[in-house]
């Protein structure tokens, strides 16, 4: 369940869980993605981010109401539990529902990726978001983004199911979103992921979870990547 327009739903549970998080796909997807595999009943809180990231007036008035250690977006309450900081709330879920790591391989693997991911969409956010965005400095991080990150998950997954190996985690919906992210804000690159066939193999494996393929093909689904749409690049002089 969500909440337009910045709307408190009901909890039908006392139990449910309180998602905060903008009307995009951002930091909050993944969780998103966890919540609905694993059917944790929430309800979720949508505050505008605005067409300029002008709507944050809602959000403003009730960051420091919350009591929230650190309030910020995206948070969740349930119960005493209170959280914020998206890393901190998608391990909590996880230790929760059984997508926590078993073994101490797992761990490590999940911990690496999970950090390698984050390095790869604040590196993407900082292109898309550079106000002298243009074809060129698209073109480049494209570039680097298929020569290296795509080369370097496809040989880290190597014949594994998931990231732990057979287990699923949170991280594998960390993963996924990341490069679903990058396949929608550049469609011209639909087939980005075609010379990577462990890569191809493992997001069409998470796709096919049956839960996760109702969520991913629903009307919930959010399609925008985030915030206000960068402008489209400029053609190049000379």
């Amino acid at each position: 369940m969500f909440s337009p327009n910045a709307e408190k739903t009901h909890h039908a549970d006392e139990d449910a869980i309180l998602f905060g998080y903008w009307d995009i796909r951002g930091l909050g997807q993944a969780i998103r993605h966890v919540l609905e595999y694993t059917g944790l009943q929430y309800d979720e809180h949508r505050y505008s981010f605005g067409e300029k990231f002008d709507g944050r007036e809602h959000w403003l008035r009730e960051k420091f109401t919350l009591g929230l250690d650190f309030p910020n977006l995206p948070y969740i309450k349930t119960g005493d539990v209170k959280l914020t900081q998206s890393f901190a709330i998608l391990r909590f879920l996880a230790r929760r529902t059984g997508l926590f790591p078993e073994t101490e391989e797992g761990q490590q693997r999940v911990d690496l990726a999970e950090q390698q991911v984050n390095d790869i969409i604040w590196h993407c956010v900082r292109v898309c978001y550079n106000k002298n965005y243009n074809n060129h400095l698209k073109e480049e991080y494209i570039g680097q983004f298929l020569g290296t990150r795509c080369r370097e998950f496809n040989d880290f997954l190597d014949e594994r199911n998931f990231v732990a190996g057979d287990q699923l985690t949170y991280v594998d919906f960390i993963v996924w979103e990341m490069f679903d992210q990058h396949r929608t804000l550049w469609p011209e690159y639909e087939k980005m992921y075609a010379p990577f066939l462990r890569l191809g193999a493992y997001l069409q494996r998470i796709e096919a979870l049956p839960k996760f393929a109702r969520y991913i093909q629903s009307d919930n689904e959010m399609s925008s990547y985030g915030g206000p749409k960068m402008p489209a690049p400029k053609p190049l002089v000379g």
